[in-house]
């Protein structure tokens, strides 16, 4: 009978440590091993590439701006997804202009032909009436290179720009 005792104990204490050992293991011993590229002249292009997108919005050259970003592009904001041809639209119809795009800090991971971004973004618009509004945003953007060209694929706020 005690053998019996002795067996299902040690049955139990395998098993406890089974189930146990990977809750107490540190989320380092869990690490996939997949890192973003260490590629600096990549994200220089790429943190280069943002401010160009920038510069174009700030002019109001749509067509440029359409050229820069990927046709089945989709940008997602607070209670809406809008395509690529939706997006391009709201921006030729908007009252307001955009007075200027500031990225106040980025943070850049290549990941091969593709690039995720997290950027704080300052955006200052003037309205008809002259009034002029601030707004500060955190965005992600992912970005493809196809054929040595970057393009912007998907935009996604964390905070609602007004």
């Amino acid at each position: 009978m005690k053998t019996d005792v002795w067996a299902c104990n040690r049955v139990l204490a395998a098993l406890a440590s089974i189930v146990l050992f990977p809750a107490l293991t540190p989320a380092s011993a869990q690490d996939s091993g997949f890192h973003a590229d260490t590629d600096p002249a990549a994200v220089a292009s790429i943190e280069k590439f943002e401010i160009d997108l920038c510069a174009l919005l700030v002019r109001g050259d749509w067509q440029a701006y359409a050229a820069n970003v990927a046709d089945d592009y989709v940008r997602v904001l607070a209670g809406k997804v809008q395509t690529k041809a939706e997006v391009l639209q709201e921006f030729r119809t908007s009252k307001a202009k955009t007075l200027a795009m500031i990225p106040e800090k980025m943070d850049t991971r290549i990941f091969g032909n593709t690039a995720v971004m997290n950027i704080n973004l300052l955006v200052r618009r003037g309205a008809p009436d002259g009034t002029v509004t601030e707004d500060r945003g955190r965005l992600t953007k992912v970005f493809i290179r196809r054929d040595g060209r970057w393009y912007l694929a998907q935009l996604t706020s964390g905070s609602a720009f007004k």
